[in-house]
């Protein structure tokens, strides 16, 4: 799985500002095309990416995906790890089919990290704050098949650096 690839290669602080700019990602296309759907978001040994349902978005969509994310980082917004029972999680992530599917298959705490209103299943290592994220660059899209399986949905995956 790449994200454990990226976890045993980065340092702590590498892998904590990939994983919290998929984050950033994550949050900036939530505020830009709230019908999206969260899927995941893993760090990569040269960045990292997030996919979604119900994104249909090309190259030429980046720059302003770039500029959300920038006033999201440029508002120093603290990252925050929340323990939740099934309940709350299910409220919080209503609406997001394949959040819920993974939802469903955790066993033991449910961990949710927010930045601002975004809120994500999470297992943590984050930046404390948006402003510890200098620089990125979103570099492509591609299509993605939700757990790499080619009998489920395609997915808009978005990478970055």
């Amino acid at each position: 799985m790449p994200e454990r690839k990226s976890r045993e290669k980065d340092t702590i602080a590498d892998y904590a500002l990939k994983h919290s700019a998929a984050h950033v990602l994550a949050s900036a296309v939530m505020a830009l095309y709230p019908k999206a759907q969260l899927a995941i978001g893993p760090p990569l040994e040269e960045g990292f990416y997030y996919d979604f349902g119900n994104l249909n978005i090309g190259a030429d969509d980046l720059p302003k995906i770039e500029k959300k994310m920038q006033e999201i980082i440029d508002k120093g917004i603290s990252f925050t790890e929340q323990q939740v029972d099934r309940k709350a999680a299910e409220q919080i992530l209503k609406g997001q089919q394949f959040k819920l599917e993974m939802l469903g298959e955790l066993k033991g705490k449910i961990t949710l990290v927010r930045h601002g209103d975004f809120a994500d299943l999470c297992e943590g290592n984050h930046v404390k704050n948006t402003k510890e994220l200098k620089a990125f660059k979103l570099t492509k899209v591609a299509g993605a098949y939700w757990r790499g399986d080619s009998t489920n949905p395609m997915l808009t995956r978005i990478y970055g650096v």
